[in-house]
């Protein structure tokens, strides 16, 4: 539908492991914050 625009594979698994790691991130300040430590 984009043709030339469309990102590689490379790029979409990228991206996926930066919103894997932030989600994490997240998830573990929370549960540090929750917990007090």
């Amino acid at each position: 539908m984009m043709g030339d625009l469309v990102n590689s594979k490379r790029v979409k698994q990228t991206g996926w492991v930066i919103v894997v790691l932030v989600v994490a991130l997240n998830i573990w300040l929370l549960v540090g914050t929750a917990l007090g430590l």
